[in-house]
């Protein structure tokens, strides 16, 4: 896990704006259960970036790990009312959970 932050917090250095650097980041500090740190990095992609579907389940991801179950579900009924003819599994799952 060590290796892995080092790599990411070397691509963010050479592209600070890349998209799949900076939600690969999320994977990598969710594997070292640093899950506030994730939470604020999610946070500030999403306040940039809002409609990103992987930032917003990583980010109710890591919202699930902390316990924070109701907000979750919120964050989650909110994106399964705007595809009400498509149900995600993902989100589905992390719903249920």
């Amino acid at each position: 896990h060590d290796a892995a932050l080092a790599e990411i917090n070397k691509a963010l250095l050479l592209d600070s704006l890349s998209e799949a650097v900076l939600i690969g980041q999320f994977s990598v500090l969710e594997s070292r259960g640093e899950y506030d740190e994730a939470i604020r990095k999610a946070e500030e992609f999403l306040r940039v970036n809002p409609d990103n579907a992987l930032a917003k389940r990583g980010y109710a991801t890591f919202l699930y790990h902390k316990g924070e179950h109701a907000r979750v579900i919120e964050i989650g009924e909110k994106i399964l009312e705007k595809n009400p003819n498509r149900r995600p599994f993902a989100w589905l799952s992390l719903v249920a959970a």
